[in-house]
């Protein structure tokens, strides 16, 4: 082999060389600029695995996509019908709107597995994105305070049915005082069920359990009695049952309070009274 032609040869891997190394070049910035230009969806910010029902779960996102014209709607999947929210739209899509979004859920009161979803487009381009977390109930804290009972005039009936007489009428006047305030309380809350009908739902499932602990207390003061009557349990189950309001009642420590309380002093009026037309 000459020197010429080996010289040509070496000229032609080297042109061959350096036009595979500008088609690499070409190929690689091209991927890069596409990966910068893909459409992508990012949560910044989102509810944790399980979170407590009444408690908020913030969502926010943002969109990584130089295009102007980028838009984005949103979705939020919850579990069995509208009573797992209030005052927002479920398993509907929003309008198409800007790119980047928040929003926070505050009125869950149904227990499960929700989903938020965004999905945006632009220039032929889409995507989609989901966020999943578990909604859950914890029994609520029964908030109370003393009945205030005149004892004096308990302690000087002479029969039974006379003391009987007597707890009865002064649970109903503490009855009277704690339902003026839950119906104030119901009215800051915009309940759906009047306070009269929850206190006599409620009251109605623990007349016939609390006979016993009443009939037990009525000769002696008793400092707290609510707890021990209202069960923390009854209110789970009869939310689950369809009594909605309760789940905005044991959320707010005050409606709490003054609707257990005019719960309870309900049924020991009944039971009492019950027991004084024994003879």
């Amino acid at each position: 082999m000459t020197k010429r032609s080996s010289l040509r040869r070496i000229n032609r891997w080297l042109v061959c060389g350096i036009g595979i190394a500008i088609i690499a070049t070409t190929a690689l910035a091209q991927s890069r600029r596409q990966g910068h230009n893909q459409l992508e969806i990012e949560f910044v910010s989102g509810p944790p695995d399980r979170a407590r029902i009444w408690t908020d779960v913030p969502i926010s996102w943002r969109v990584r996509w130089g295009s102007p014209d980028v838009q984005c709607r949103s979705k939020l999947d919850a579990p069995r019908d509208w009573r797992a929210g209030l005052d927002y739209i479920l398993n509907k899509w929003s309008e198409w709107g800007a790119p980047d979004g928040s929003v926070t859920y505050s009125n869950f009161i149904e227990e499960g597995d929700y989903r938020f979803t965004v999905q945006c487009r632009s220039s032929g381009q889409s995507a989609e994105q989901s966020v999943r977390w578990r909604m859950f109930w914890e029994f609520p804290e029964i908030r109370e305070e003393a009945i205030r009972i005149n004892w004096e005039a308990v302690t000087r009936a002479r029969t039974r049915p006379e003391r009987f007489a007597i707890l009865a009428a002064e649970y109903r006047q503490a009855h009277e005082m704690w339902m003026r305030e839950f119906e104030y309380r119901s009215r800051l809350l915009k309940l759906t069920t009047s306070p009269e009908e929850i206190v006599r739902k409620v009251s109605a499932n623990i007349v016939g359990g609390s006979a016993g602990l009443l009939l037990n207390w009525a000769d002696k003061p008793v400092a707290k009695v609510v707890s021990r009557i209202l069960s923390p349990k009854l209110i789970y189950d009869l939310i689950h049952e369809g009594m909605l309001d309760l789940i905005l009642i044991y959320r707010n420590g005050q409606t709490n309070k003054a609707a257990s309380m005019a719960i309870v002093t309900a049924a020991a009026a009944e039971v009492f009274e019950q027991q004084s037309r024994r003879r």
